[in-house]
């Protein structure tokens, strides 16, 4: 801590700044409105995570939020996105001034003032002039200006994160405080030892500090020697130490895991701003890295707000227990809008292994999720969406799409009411069977957010006489199999002679399933059929109507299994005209959400 002469940091109204409390000093974003009029109320300690579909805008948030925490107290920052921000501030003036001598260098020269730990300075004179009325006000405008906010915001892009990693010079004085992270670590090697653990559970390498030349760098690396005491001199261990490569010579992956990692590890900045830190990092290092980051926002009672592309990231913070909430961005056609998602919502998909151990949280960072019965569909459909792309009957590029098999129509309403709750768009997408079940139907239609009174009249008659037909079936043949004594035995013959009866009761179905919409029936029955359909399509529950996945190509000697699909493609029935409508109503249902 730097010690300020008594009476030299004083305001101009009289107040002597130097008597405060550091930890009396808070500073926090209580909330940023966007453009759209949505709110986001981030946690003051634990982690904020933007997520989104490619080009909605997460990037652009946090530089805003940036520019915000930044502009002086007058001014109005240019926005795209975040149209006001507002702070929690609390303490007095000294005490701001208690906790920037705590965490930064003072100089008492002609001049005076403190340089923060990434190498920006406030001088005597500014804070005598604007302290004692600046930050009074930097709460309800939510900007703490251009000179303060270096020493409170940390903004870590992947350039920034990169410098971290190399070295700095030595102190004039080793009393002096920190200003660069490796000064932290020379300072606590409770830190430093912290921080090379968790370089050995990451990378399989410990970390090492060289402090014996001008310039204190981090060496990455196996030591055998001891270290030696503080008044020793050990050659050998120097040697040792020196022929280490340095951690600025390591892959870009390493540099920006510590560049990240380093600053908040020295807690100096208590709000911190993060974009793609998963940048240069494999897919179990991004967890780490999550986990790592919700466990020091915790220990060190940080704000954390990153900007990702990456479910492993995310994984990893969820994983850490922190106190997370997740904000999904995306394009409207009233401009791009944020959704806060409750933080009960994503614990409950977490604690859910179908959803868990799934593909289904990938979904937060896509345009769209389609949910289909299996693979097959999955890749039958991107293959005639990609077609639809290329010739401009939809805007919806494959990248942008989530195809997530359900193993099923049963486990499709739970995807899709998780995903929903997490405010990601949503398209079911089963066979025309799934009429046959009005339970499993209206399940489906509520999960997706309809109420099922919009659909029961139309769903009776459209579906009335097959249903009706296939009961009749099965009461009688059953009947007729079991025979009259209740008592009877259940034999393996019995058994197969009642499956047979059950598949047989479904013919009515079977035959819809094969022929299509067309073979529910004409005159008011079609009618019915065709508005249940349509409203289902703008509900986004899009039902095959041509009957199920192998009806789109009904000619094939392969009609079922794996080599289905390759047979498809290869005869082009991903082009054909019905294949290119089933996925142009996926964009319009994906359209239709986005109103």
């Amino acid at each position: 801590m730097g010690e300020l002469p008594a009476g030299l940091v004083q305001s101009l109204d009289g107040t002597n700044l130097t008597e405060g409390q550091a930890t009396e000093m808070l500073a926090k974003i209580s909330s940023f409105e966007l453009g759209d009029g949505s709110t986001v109320s981030p946690p003051a300690v634990g982690v904020t995570v933007v997520v989104g579909p490619n080009n909605a805008g997460k990037s652009t948030l946090l530089r805003e939020i940036h520019t915000h925490l930044n502009s002086e107290y007058h001014s109005q920052p240019f926005w795209r996105l975040v149209k006001s921000l507002s702070l929690e501030v609390a303490g007095t003036p000294a005490d701001v001034v208690a906790w920037l001598a705590a965490h930064n260098r003072y100089s008492a020269d002609a001049e005076g003032g403190f340089r923060s730990l990434g190498g920006a300075n406030v001088s005597t004179s500014w804070l005598r002039q604007v302290m004692s009325t600046s930050w009074a006000q930097a709460g309800p405008t939510g900007r703490l200006g251009s000179t303060l906010a270096p020493f409170l915001v940390q903004y870590a892009n992947t350039d920034s994160r990169l410098e971290q990693s190399k070295a700095a010079p030595a102190r004039n004085d080793a009393r002096e405080p920190a200003t660069h992270p490796v000064h932290v670590l020379a300072d606590d090697r409770v830190r430093l030892h912290q921080a090379s653990g968790i370089a050995s559970q990451v990378f399989g390498e410990a970390l090492w500090l060289d402090d014996y030349s001008a310039q204190h760098r981090l060496r990455v690396g196996e030591l055998l020697a001891d270290a030696p005491r503080r008044d020793e001199i050990d050659a050998a261990y120097r040697d040792e130490l020196l022929s280490l490569p340095e951690l600025a010579q390591q892959g870009d992956g390493m540099r920006s895991f510590f560049g990240l990692l380093l600053p908040l590890l020295a807690a100096s900045f208590p709000i911190v701003l993060v974009d793609e830190p998963e940048a240069f990092l494999h897919p179990p290092q991004a967890a780490a890295l999550g986990r790592q980051l919700g466990r020091l926002s915790v220990e060190n009672e940080l704000q954390v707000v990153i900007a990702t592309h990456d479910r492993h990231l995310l994984t990893g913070l969820l994983e850490s227990k922190t106190p997370l909430t997740i904000v999904r961005v995306d394009r409207f056609s009233q401009g791009t809008g944020a959704r806060q998602i409750d933080p009960i919502e994503l614990t409950q998909i977490w604690d859910e292994p179908a959803l868990r151990y799934s593909n289904a949280l990938d979904g937060l960072f896509h345009r769209l999720v389609v949910l289909v019965e299996g693979d097959r569909d999955a890749r039958f459909y991107a293959a005639s969406l990609d077609v639809a792309n290329e010739i401009g009957e939809v805007n919806l590029p494959v990248s942008e799409v989530l195809f997530v098999p359900c193993g099923g129509k049963g486990g499709m309403a739970k995807i899709a009411k998780a995903l929903r709750g997490l405010g990601v768009p949503v398209v079911a997408v089963p066979d025309i069977d799934l009429l046959s079940v009005e339970a499993e139907t209206r399940k489906l239609v509520e999960a997706l957010g309809g109420d099922w009174t919009d659909f029961e009249s139309d769903f009776a008659a459209a579906t009335a006489r097959i249903s009706k037909d296939a009961s009749a079936l099965q009461v009688c043949e059953l009947a007729a199999v079991l025979g009259d004594d209740p008592t009877a035995p259940l034999t393996k013959e019995l058994r197969r002679s009642v499956e047979r009866v059950l598949k047989t009761a479904g013919s009515g179905w079977n035959q819809v399933k094969a022929g299509g919409v067309s073979a529910l029936g004409a005159g008011g029955v079609g009618a019915a059929a065709a508005r249940l359909l349509d409203a289902l399509d703008v509900l986004g529950l899009v039902v095959v109507r041509v009957g199920e996945l192998e009806s789109f190509a009904p000619d094939l000697d392969v009609s079922k299994g794996s080599n289905w699909v390759p047979a498809a493609l290869a005869a082009e029935a991903h082009r054909s005209p019905e294949a290119l409508a089933h996925v142009r109503r996926l964009g319009g249902a994906l359209a239709g959400q986005q109103e």
